[in-house]
This record gives C-alpha cells, structure tokens and sequence, in this order.
C-alpha cells in the first residue's frame, strides 16, 4: 500500500493536467513568431549555419538555423513562456527566457567567442553519440577533428572497421553520402576520397547500422558525412608514387579537386587518374572423381591498367527552401597490354598430358551517369521532399586472343588459336521521391517510390582458325538481350517515447523479367517481394543501450548469371549462366548492446533457404569444368560483432574490431560448416608538431564458406604523415603490407572435386605522397551526389 503523500501527490498531478486541459486551449489560440539575428561580440558580423533552439519545461519544440545574414525564425508559435537557447563550441552558451503574447523580436544577439588557450583543448561534446538508428560522430568541437583524415575518423566509430575496405558491423555493403546525396566512386577512388578529406571541414557523421524499409536491397548501412558550408573556394591537390620494393614503378596517380561555394551557388568537381602495373602469381591442384589430376601454374608478368575518373556536380539554391542540382560522372577503366601465361600439367588421360596457354587482350570499361535533383525544404524541423532522375550508360569490350597448345610425352599434338570479343551495353533508367517528414516530438516519417527499368545488349563472338580460315563457334558466340523493371515502394516511422525508441518500416517491390537469348523463345518472369523491417532501442542512460532488430532484404543476382552462353575462362574452366536464377530473401534478427558510449557487441542470425550459388559440372572426356549458378542453397549464419577501443595515452589510441561467426550450408545433400575469427586493430600516435603515425594489422583465423576452406590470414601496414607550410601540404609514407603476408590459400571439395588455390600478388610496396591544400574564404563545402542506381550498377560489375 502506498502512503498517503503520494496520493495526494497524484491526485495533485490529476487536477493540474485537467486544469491545463481545460485552460490551456483559452491562452493558446494565438499564434505568433520568434524572430532575430545573431552576431559575433568581437566583430559584430553576423554567424551564419549556428542551430537555435525553442525549449518548453527543457523540452525542445523547434530548432533552425541561421541563414548567411545571421537571422533565424520562429512561426506559428502558441502563446507561453519559453526559453531561446544557443549552444555552439566556438560561442559561450546564451539562454534567454520569453513570454510570449505577441509576436517577439530579438535584435543583435551578441556571442562571445569561446578564447584559444595554448596547450589546452575545450571539448564542447562528446564525439560519439547513439541514435535511434545507429551512432553519430561529432567532429566539430571535438578531439576528431585533430585527426588526419576521415577515414581515421571513422575508425573511431564503434560500428565501422575500415580494414580491408569500409565496412559496418562486419558488411560491405555500405553507401557513403556527403551531406545526404550518394558518391558514386569505386572502391579505390573512394578510399583515396575518405583519405584526402580533412575532419576540419566536417561538422558530424551519421552512421545508420540498422537495415531500414528505405535502403536498397544491396544496402545494409549508410554513412552520411555532413560538411560545414561556409561560404569560399578549397582546392586540393595530391600525388602518389608507388616504388621501391620491386625496383620499378607500380602504381602512380593524381588527384584534384575544386569546391566552390557563394551564397546560392555551389560548384564541386573532381579528377582523379590511376596507373597499375599488378603482377599476379598462382598455383592450383584439382583432383577430379575419375582420379584425373590437374596442376596449374598462372603468371601474369605484363599488365598496364588505367583509372580516369571526373565527378561534376552543380547545385543552385533558388531560394531558402527549394533547390535544384545536377550531376555527371565519368569513370573508365583500362587494361591495356594483358599478357597471362598458363601452364596445365595433366595425370591420369590417355589423350594428353599438359596444356600450356598464352593470352593476349585488352578491355575498356566505362560508365556514364547524368543526374538531376529537386529537393525542397519543408519546415523548420528540416523535412524534406526530394525528387531525383537518372541514366547510366555503361560500355566493355574485351577482345582476347588465346593460344592453346596440347602436349603428349612432350610432343605437341595440336596448337589450338581461339579469339573473342565480348561486347557489353547497358543502360539504366530511374526515378524516385523521397518524403523525410520530422516532428516536433523528434518521431520521423520516411516513405517513397522508386521505378527502375534496366535494358542490357551483350554479343559475344569466339572463333576458332582452322586451316587459316577462322570458323565461328555457335556455343560460345551469342546475343543476348535483357530487360528489368523493378517498382519500389517503401515507408517507415521512427517514434521515441521516454527512454524506448522504435523504427517500424515496410518494403514491397515487383519485379519482372524479360529477355532473349539466341535459338531460344522470350522467357518471362514476375514476381513480388515483401520485406519488412523493425528496430527497437532502450536507453538506459546516454551510455547503456540495448537494440534489437529483425528484417528481411532482398539478394539480387548479377545480370551476368542470367547469360546461358558458355564463356571460356581459361582451357579446363568455363561459366555458363542460367537463365532461371531468382532473387532470394535473407531473414535476419540480433540484438546489440552498447556500454560506456564506446564498448559495443552485436549478436545476429541469418537464414535463407532459396539462395544462389555456383555448381560445378566436371565432363571427364574433355577435361573441361563447367559452373552454373543454381537456386538450391541453404544457409544458416550466425555472426557476433566486438568493438573494444583502448585508450593506452593522450596521444596513443587503439580502435580494434572482432568479428566471429558461424555459418552452415546445406548444397545438393551435402553439409558444410565453419567457423571464422577476424580481429583488426589500428594504433595512431599523435607525436609533436601534427605528425602522425599509424599502425595496423588484421587476422583471420581458418575458415569456411559454402566448400571453399580458407587458410589463415595476416597483414600488417604502417603509415606516417608529416604536415609541412601550416598544413598546407602533407608528405607521407606508407609501407603497405610490411611482411610481405598477403595471400589468398583456399581449398576446394564439393561433389568429388577438390581443388588447391595459392595466388599471390606483389603487395609489399612503399608509398610516398605529396597532397597540396589551397582554400579561400572560411572552410570548404564538398557537396557530392549520387543517382539511385547504385544497386543496378553494381550487378553489372560480377563478370
């Protein structure tokens, strides 16, 4: 039994909320603005981009900015008492208390800038906080802007690794956005990008690691990397030169960038170019059911591959809610030169006993993308409805020469000169609408539609030469038309109340097919998904916080699966494609668990009974694998996630991650299981006067996936930075792949078929590289942007 004060304190809060429920309706039906300018008390010039917020009982109802004049707004505000409040690092906190009746004017807010004390750093926030959704980095203000690049940043993420590339709680499957808009760059033009930004120029990082209803199928979590927009001009200029381990030059490039920014008008454009000069080694052994025994040993000694890439992007503001932008961007890859050298030696046939094959070719790939934008602003709160249009025009061709000769007791019994040329067109067509509708009680609305129509032209021609006379052959020459429209539409609503928050959100998409291949009728095919999403989190304190989760999402498989026409891969090797192949849906639930705002752990379970995957078929008359890619896979995955960050001193930090998981497949009847560790750790000492050195090395344990069993991995690389002419430029030295450890070793055994696999690249090198930084007015804005297309472009590329 309760004692009496409290009752009568309840019965208290009973009569003072019908009081208000009453009375509050009479004082309230008027409603007025909030209207001012702020300014800096030294200068007296007005601070533009500053956030002001509208507080009542320390509750927030609105927020805004100020605009390039320094003025802020306040409309449609109900009568009451409320508190005006500033907070930024650089401006001591201003409060002011308003009793509103009319509407309300504020002239001249003065702030007083926050003094610079040497030797002493003023931490205004903290740099990690937690999300609905995931985790934000707060940059400005804190120590992460005394990092030397944002992909240092982002290691200080508790969910993001970026070892071996960018992930999020161990998948690749990440977009990276600046200021809300995609990048659309490769994977090494992006990590250069990440590498080459300053943290000075960034305000925070959003990091979503929950898959949502609004994300593509491809897509399991965003990082969007939101710049300061002060108005000027930045250039950057950086050189690279791979050189010294093999005595010869393997890889040169440059890149420069321009950003430009008034007050209506925004520029960006980068160019960037790439010289590789790889080697490769491998060695494979395959063990066939009729005893036959296969060892293959493949160099490529010459090989000149180029990266040319130019991003252009333009956005006007037409006035302080609606703005348009376009966007265009070029990307080609060559390989020029090619020159492979293979050597099959042979036991156990009767017809020969090695093969020894030499290539030639060249292939260039490259894509156009052309995007427009119209996004307006639609309250206070920042809501948001974006229209956006895209084409992407991608084209390869690859013409190869092969030279086959088949060997008896070391006498040649037939030269065999095959040449194809593979041709490939594809376009992609694209419109979407997104509505991000915000609430004062900080819930969120987020729904969308999106159609995407993909049409892909492929010829491929192989011709043998027979008595000087080159004769087509029909199973491996075709042409090949292929077209997709997919229809999206999604939604989700994130609501928070007390210390629980919930995302909520649906997905459904409708696919149909319809292609040609040569000899064979229209093949047709339509079908329907339904996925949803559902995320909860419970705030213990700011620091203790539990998510759970389960979705469902979409695997799509590359258009080159669908292709039923044989390609060689090299003289005992081919792929054939399989006209029938489906998407498959992954089923997903975890739970995950932050402790002191930077330990997490994350538990999660995976289950697919329909999925894709590749089906050898060995003809033991010719010798010659064929793979297919069928849908008969089941797959159960369970993966725990660690991050353990260490603080050894001041000037000494440790970011590890810990990865651990469990996978089973069952393929045609047949069982395989394995268990996988991975831990990455990276060491960054801050020495005196900026310099920056930077140690990491990445494990793999022994592993299984499907029936590939993986050998144990590691890697090591250091790296130090050294700022020279006020940090204008920067020399650094990287040492890549200090113990010469990285190698890729598998075995192989499904269907009596086993195979060895030792390659080896020449990834021991030095690289030294100069980075030049010009900029004018305050900071630089980079305001890149992607279509919505991603997902497609991505499909293409699995060849």
């Amino acid at each position: 039994m309760k004692p009496k004060k409290d009752k009568t304190k309840l019965q208290m809060k009973k009569i003072l909320i019908i009081f208000i429920a009453v009375f509050l309706p009479l004082f309230s039906f008027s409603q007025n603005s909030i209207n001012g300018n702020i300014v800096n008390f030294d200068t007296k010039k007005a601070v533009n981009e500053i956030y002001v917020k509208l507080l009542m009982q320390d509750k927030i109802l609105a927020y805004t900015q100020t605009d390039s004049l320094g003025v802020f707004h306040f409309k449609n505000i109900n009568n009451g008492v409320y508190l005006l409040n500033i907070e930024d690092p650089n401006f001591k906190p201003y409060e002011l208390e308003i009793n509103l009746s009319n509407d309300y004017t504020i002239n001249n807010i003065e702030l007083k800038p926050i003094e610079s004390l040497d030797e002493v750093v003023i931490i205004a926030k903290k740099s990690v906080e937690f999300t609905a959704t995931g985790n934000n980095l707060n940059v400005e203000g804190t120590e992460l802007s005394n990092k030397k690049s944002a992909m240092e940043v982002l290691n200080f993420a508790p969910t993001v690794s970026t070892h071996n590339g960018l992930s999020v709680l161990g998948s690749d499957n990440v977009v990276v956005k600046v200021n809300g808009k995609e990048l659309h760059l490769p994977d090494s033009a992006l990590m250069n990008f990440l590498n080459n930004l300053n943290p000075e120029n960034i305000q925070k990082i959003e990091i979503k690691d929950v898959k949502t209803a609004d994300m593509n199928a491809d897509t399991d979590a965003t990082i969007n990397i939101l710049l300061k927009k002060d108005i000027g001009t930045n250039i950057d200029f950086s050189y690279i030169n791979l050189n010294l381990t093999d005595n010869f030059i393997e890889n040169s490039g440059g890149d420069i960038s321009v950003y430009h920014r008034t007050k209506k008008f925004r520029f960006s454009t980068d160019f960037y170019a790439r010289r590789h000069n790889p080697q490769i080694v491998s060695t494979e052994k395959h063990h066939y059911p009729d005893n036959t025994q296969f060892l293959i040993e493949r160099i490529i000694p010459d090989l000149k591959r180029r990266e040319l890439g130019v991003d252009l992007g333009i956005d006007y503001l037409l006035d302080s809610i609606n703005t348009v932008s376009v966007l265009y961007n070029y990307y080609e890859d060559k390989a020029l030169d090619q020159n492979s050298i293979e050597n099959n030696r042979i036991s156990n046939m009767q017809d020969l006993d090695s093969i020894f094959t030499n290539k030639f070719g060249n292939s260039k790939d490259f894509y156009h993308t052309y995007s427009a934008f119209y996004d307006r602003k639609l309250d206070d709160l920042d809501s948001h409805l974006i229209f956006t249009t895209s084409y992407a025009h991608n084209s390869e061709n690859s013409p190869t020469s092969i030279y086959n000769q088949y060997f008896k007791d070391n006498s040649l019994l037939e030269t065999e000169e095959l040449r194809t040329d593979n041709h490939t067109n594809n376009q992609i067509y694209s419109i979407q609408s997104d509505l991000n509708k915000n609430y004062e009680n900080d819930n969120t609305l987020d729904v969308g539609a999106k159609i995407v129509q993909t049409k892909i032209t492929e010829k491929t021609f192989t011709e043998e030469k027979i008595s000087n006379n080159w004769n087509i052959l029909d199973a491996y020459s075709d042409n090949f038309n292929f077209n997709e429209l997919i229809t999206s539409f999604y939604g989700s609503y994130s609501l928070k109340k007390d210390k629980n928050a919930w995302n909520i959100g649906l997905r459904n998409e409708f696919t149909h097919n319809d292609f040609t291949f040569s000899g064979q009728p229209n093949i047709k095919s339509n079908y329907n998904n339904l996925v949803p999403t559902l995320n909860y989190k419970r705030f213990y304190s700011k620091t203790k916080i539990l998510t759970l989760f389960t979705n469902s999402y979409i695997v799509r498989p590359s258009y080159y699966y669908f292709n039923p026409t044989t390609t060689i891969v090299n003289a005992t090797t081919q792929f054939k494609g399989n006209p029938e192949i489906e998407a498959y849906t992954n089923y997903r639930a975890g739970a995950q668990y932050v402790y002191n705002s930077k330990y997490v752990g994350q538990l999660s379970y995976t289950y697919s009974n329909n999925f894709f995957y590749s089906k050898p078929n060995y003809d033991s008359q010719t010798g010659i694998t064929t793979s297919t890619f069928q849908n008969e896979g089941k797959l159960s995955y369970v993966k725990l996630y660690a991050s353990l960050p260490i603080k050894i001193a001041e000037w000494w930090d440790v970011q590890n991650k810990l990865t651990t998981s469990y996978s089973k497949y069952i393929l045609d009847n047949q069982k395989f299981d394995g268990l996988m560790f991975n831990i990455g750790s990276t060491n960054t000492i801050d020495l005196p006067k900026d310099i920056t050195l930077a140690f990491d090395w990445d494990y793999s344990s022994p592993n299984k996936a499907q029936y590939y069993d993986f050998k144990e991995k590691f890697v090591a690389n250091a790296s130090l930075d050294i700022p020279l002419f006020n940090e204008m430029m920067e020399f650094s030295i990287n040492y890549y792949d200090i113990f010469n450890s990285d190698k890729s070793i598998y075995n192989y055994d499904y269907q009596e078929i086993e195979k060895y696999v030792y390659s080896k690249f020449n990834t021991q090198k030095i690289i030294f590289s100069i980075s030049f930084s010009f900029q004018s007015g305050k900071e630089r804005d980079i305001d890149k942007k992607e279509s919505n297309i991603e997902e497609e472009k991505n499909r293409m590329g699995n060849k």
